[in-house]
């Protein structure tokens, strides 16, 4: 009777798998509006220059047309099977399960715009970028991949007809999805890396916070991500709002690509070294300069090294204070990751569909009201806010998780409440479950022990009994 049982579950298992593959490949084919940019050079009212693609006829495994008998845009043929076909025609389960999630928060339209910079070098920037939001790799002709939201991105008005119904839009180019590595050499392959970032660029399509681009503008010239106006993998971004934006995108690539997990964890397990750009001169107040008042408290850079076209400071992991390491976008988005990855699928992802909300058309503050609704999201029944500070012996405090991962991924670093607060930039706005988790605290702390690997992480939950 037993087998039988464990037979049926594990059909039922498979099933419910299958189906939510399916529901979630069809949310794909619904969603995506993709187009195939012969030539970026061009605008889009050329004549056979902009091609839709037929998304039903692919999510159905039929796959016609001049990109795919193009042989420089193999990798946009991939990219797309791997979105809407089945496993038989090359789909992508888990990366249209990432996908699906990621397109639900809005749940409105994306347009996506694959654009032939090998037959076609970019060389008309203006143009590119005006019809199809390409970005330019530094000084090269093809599109770095790129994304934004309609409804913050101030070049738009979300009220208007053309964009109402849509959440927003993502370009990529053939140089990079066919022949570019981030960690490697150039290769033909569309690698898990380069669905990775795809991924990451999709959620930067549902975010609505605000960047707070108006905080970081001296003269003519944007600093939100300092002057160079790049940021790194070990940055630390003098724009706060800026690094939760590449964290919240960075954590289903994270989830997705092995190695980006992997390049992602180390940072924080080798305790390395971040980089901070120097600020302009001459000096100011305000978070541009933020560096300054670092270096004023005393912690010092390591040294100064040249990268790319500007110059930074270097400081090491453990000297810095928690609320810097957590401007990293790194450290953040394999925060949220851990989230995803040890607390249940659905309320994770409805508490970020409802800290996404509460971020519309507001300049307030991203962190704070995320981390609050991820406790919430742990709540179990019976247990609610108002009976956050009761201790329940042997309780599930499962809602404590989150500022757990903080707290760990900071070293444990935060000496008082109100620094551990400086976290989340208002600790106000979670200030209950702060108060809870301080409670708990050394408890956490003593269980994570001295290690920084999956199994501490094991031990905090055990720690709070879930």
């Amino acid at each position: 009777m037993k087998k039988i049982f464990f037979l049926f579950l594990t059909v039922l298992v498979s099933v419910q798998a299958l189906h939510a593959q399916g529901s979630m490949r069809d949310k794909l084919r619904d969603k995506l509006r993709i187009f195939y940019v012969v030539n970026a050079n061009l605008p889009s009212s050329a004549a056979g220059n902009v091609v839709q693609l037929n998304t039903t006829e692919i999510h159905g495994g039929i796959c016609n047309g001049a990109m795919f008998s193009n042989a420089n845009t193999v990798g946009f043929v991939l990219l797309v099977k791997g979105l809407l076909c089945d496993g038989a025609n090359g789909g992508d389960a888990n990366m249209q399960a990432w996908a699906g999630r990621i397109i639900s928060i809005r749940n409105d339209i994306v347009n996506v715009y694959l654009v032939d910079d090998i037959t076609n070098p970019i060389t008309n920037w203006t143009v590119a970028d005006a019809n199809y939001g390409s970005c330019q790799q530094a000084t090269s002709n093809w599109a770095w991949p790129c994304a934004f939201n309609y409804a913050s991105n101030p070049s738009t008005d979300p009220s208007a007809p053309t964009v109402r119904g849509f959440a927003g839009q993502l370009c990529i180019g053939a140089y990079y999805c066919a022949r570019y590595g981030v960690r490697g050499a150039r290769t033909s392959a569309l690698t898990s890396e380069k669905k990775a970032t795809f991924l990451h660029e999709l959620t930067h399509t549902q975010d609505n916070s605000s960047g707070r681009e108006h905080l970081f503008w001296i003269g003519p010239t944007w600093y939100g991500y300092g002057a160079d106006g790049t940021h790194y993998w070990t940055e630390i971004f003098p724009n706060y709002a800026r690094a939760y934006q590449e964290a919240l995108a960075n954590m289903p690539a994270i989830g997705y690509d092995h190695g980006f997990r992997t390049m992602a964890y180390d940072i924080f397990k080798q305790q390395g070294h971040f980089l901070i750009e120097l600020p302009p001169n001459p000096a100011g107040t305000g978070e541009i300069w933020f560096v300054n008042e670092l270096r004023s408290k005393g912690v010092r850079e390591v040294r100064t090294i040249p990268v790319g076209t500007s110059t930074y400071y270097e400081f090491r992991y453990q000297d810095l204070p928690p609320k810097y390491i957590v401007q990293n976008e790194c450290v953040l988005g394999m925060i949220l990751y851990q989230c995803r990855l040890h607390m249940d699928r659905d309320p994770f992802w409805a508490a970020i569909n409802s800290g996404n909300g509460q971020l519309f058309r507001v300049s307030s503050w991203p962190v704070a009201i995320m981390f609050r609704e991820l406790c919430r999201s742990g709540l179990t029944p019976g247990r609610s806010e108002s009976t956050l500070l009761t201790s329940v012996a042997g309780g599930n405090e499962k809602h404590l998780f989150p500022l757990a991962l903080a707290d760990y991924f900071t070293n444990f670093r935060s000496t008082t409440k109100a620094q551990f607060g400086d976290i989340f930039e208002n600790g106000s706005i979670l200030q209950n479950y702060i108060d809870a988790y301080w409670i708990n605290r050394e408890t956490v702390r003593t269980a994570a022990g001295t290690t920084r690997d999956e199994a501490s992480l094991t031990r905090i939950k055990r720690a709070l009994n879930f």
